[in-house]
């Protein structure tokens, strides 16, 4: 009877521990020095320890981490901070990325559920691959499968980035977007076409209401957007153009520091094209080798 006893609240033990447990990152690969906070100081981790929901996370300069949690992983790169935590309830991931380098690799799901959130900008999914970067000046998401959609926490406009394509903002610059194929429209806080796809905004900042028809001026893909006269907005609200339900809420705010040239440089570069095989050229390098190698095997009769 006692054994009984026993068992019984044991098992009620674990069921107790369970929720907590599956709401941990394991460590799975770790190169360098990395650390987590744990009351007020920063502690060294190694491979296989568990980083409870909530706790801020960061590599120092020579540190590679990699966290995992089911099919989900979050990569940090050299010098990054960290922190990860879910919604009470609910099956909803953020990521408060302080600085540096993350590399997210979400399950697919329905929804959207996976969030990672900088000084500057927001990136939503619902399942891909994607990585954003964050430091003083700006933050950029690029993407590696799938499709994201980010927002800028100061002037609330919003796109969705897909395969090879990135999205910036600095610090006193809107939303832009840059890479290959067409890039996507970016959408006012109204949900009204700032930008058609692959175009420029709209004279005197008003929004189109459609594609170029819609009153914008014709310009090459990937022309940087000149900056807004009015204030920044303060208040962000995500908006996904691809899922018109999305009511997700964020709030930030960022300084009125000058234009980034880091960042704004990397608007409208266009995929580089591969230079085409040269024959003569192939040709060239096979007869140097031939007689190279000819030149060799008479040396070694004489050495």
């Amino acid at each position: 009877m006692r054994s009984l006893l026993l068992l019984t609240i044991l098992g009620a033990a674990l069921l107790a521990a369970t929720p907590a447990l599956a709401d941990d990152w394991t460590v799975t690969k770790l190169r360098g020095a990395a650390q987590a906070m744990d009351n007020g100081t920063w502690k060294d981790l190694t491979r296989g320890d568990a980083v409870p929901d909530g706790n801020m996370i960061r590599t120092l300069a020579d540190g590679h981490l990699d966290l995992q949690r089911g099919q989900e992983v979050v990569t940090l790169g050299a010098n990054t901070e960290i922190t990860i935590a879910d919604k009470t309830g609910q099956r909803y991931t953020t990521v408060r990325q302080d600085f540096g380098s993350v590399e997210v690799e979400a399950e697919v799901e329905n929804v959207q559920h996976f969030e990672v959130d900088t000084k500057f900008l927001a990136a939503v999914v619902k399942g891909t691959h994607f990585i954003v970067t964050a430091d003083a000046l700006g933050a950029s998401v690029t993407v590696d499968r799938g499709a994201v959609a980010v927002e800028s926490l100061a002037s609330r406009r919003s796109t969705t980035v897909t395969l090879g394509q990135t999205a910036s903002v600095a610090r006193s610059t809107d939303l832009a977007v840059s890479g290959g194929g067409t890039l996507p429209a970016i959408f006012s806080p109204d949900g009204s076409v700032y930008q058609p796809p692959g175009g420029v905004p709209a004279q005197s900042g008003q929004a189109t209401t459609g594609g170029p028809a819609g009153g914008s001026v014709p310009a090459p893909a990937g022309a940087v957007q000149p900056p807004e006269t009015s204030p920044p907005i303060t208040t962000a609200v995500l908006v996904n153009p691809a899922d018109s339900t999305a009511a997700m809420r964020l709030r930030g705010s960022l300084g009125s520091a000058g234009l980034s040239d880091a960042l704004s440089k990397t608007v409208g570069v266009a995929p580089v094209k591969e230079q085409p095989i040269n024959l003569v050229t192939i040709l060239i390098g096979l007869l140097i080798g031939i007689v190279v190698g000819a030149l060799a095997l008479a040396l070694r009769r004489f050495i």
